[in-house]
């Protein structure tokens, strides 16, 4: 088991084109209603009937439901991962002073429609050596940077279900060249889960 954090810093919504992305927002307005209720500390909350464990993504939330919550003004939700590489290859983690970038898609066409995407500084730190069949658990903090009315970007859909999309975890290339190529897309995914609102 090898131990990380990751730091999401500011974030941005990606409207991919005018159509995918935004047409999913829509789509999961009309599906955002009796949002589940918590007073679970950390943004996690009791996992629901309503959505199962997939045990078979490399990457397993410690949680099936998490929740927004107010942090010095800015609305996020913290969660914890294990990643265990699927491969027969050691596999790393780009990052930039333990910022790992990652995605959030929902299930609304397949495959699934990327929704919203972290951004951070452009620096290069060391890459974190993942060896096969080991372990990294990491600490993501999803819409970090974001606060309630900020007109860059829309309110997160929730209730709603999502999965977490790494998008810096790649293959070494060559000796010298840290940055390889991505994984295959269902080999940086996570298990479905729910995120839902906080108490208003």
């Amino acid at each position: 088991m090898i131990d990380g954090t990751t730091l999401v810093g500011s974030v941005v919504v990606r409207r991919e084109g005018a159509g995918s992305a935004v047409a999913a927002l829509g789509c999961l307005l009309l599906l955002a209603c009796n949002e589940p209720r918590s007073d679970a500390p950390n943004g996690r909350a009791p996992d629901t009937p309503g959505i199962q464990r997939d045990p078979g993504p490399a990457t397993q939330t410690d949680s099936l439901h998490y929740r927004l919550s107010l942090r010095d003004g800015q609305q996020v939700a913290e969660m914890m991962v294990t990643f265990r590489n699927p491969t027969a290859d050691t596999v790393y983690f780009i990052h930039c002073n333990g910022a790992t970038p990652v995605q959030l898609q929902v299930p609304l066409e397949e495959p699934w429609v990327s929704v919203w995407t972290s951004e951070q500084d452009a620096c290069f730190s060391p890459p974190i050596a993942v060896p096969p069949s080991d372990s990294l658990r990491r600490r993501v903090l999803l819409f970090d940077g974001f606060k309630p009315g900020d007109s860059q970007m829309p309110l997160p859909v929730v209730p709603a279900t999502y999965r977490l999309v790494w998008a810096g975890l790649v293959r070494k290339s060559t000796s010298s060249a840290p940055v390889g190529d991505p994984l295959p897309l269902e080999q940086r995914t996570s298990n479905p889960f729910l995120l839902s609102g906080g108490r208003p």
